[in-house]
């Protein structure tokens, strides 16, 4: 089943830039995701499973990274790019 998701980071950090870029080319290295970006948000499509557990995994890293971050995330359970 294909889900995809809009998905806003917020790190509580003066310097937020870098840890957004970060977040964003760490799922774009996925192959079986497909990542389109937004000025305020990204829309990430993929096999669920695979995309549920990537995103478990990326929110690990942001948090260790960070300290603290917010993630306000929309899930719709098909490919939003081809609506």
């Amino acid at each position: 089943m294909k889900t995809s998701v809009e998905l806003s980071l917020y790190p509580l950090d003066d310097n937020f830039t870098p840890i957004v870029l970060s977040f964003i080319e760490r799922i774009s290295d996925d192959p079986e995701l497909e990542v389109k970006t937004t000025s305020s948000s990204t829309f990430i499509t993929g096999e669920h499973y695979n995309l549920m557990s990537t995103l478990a995994a990326e929110f690990e890293i942001t948090y260790k990274q960070v300290g603290q971050a917010v993630f306000v995330c929309k899930f719709m359970n098909a490919d939003a790019m081809m609506l």
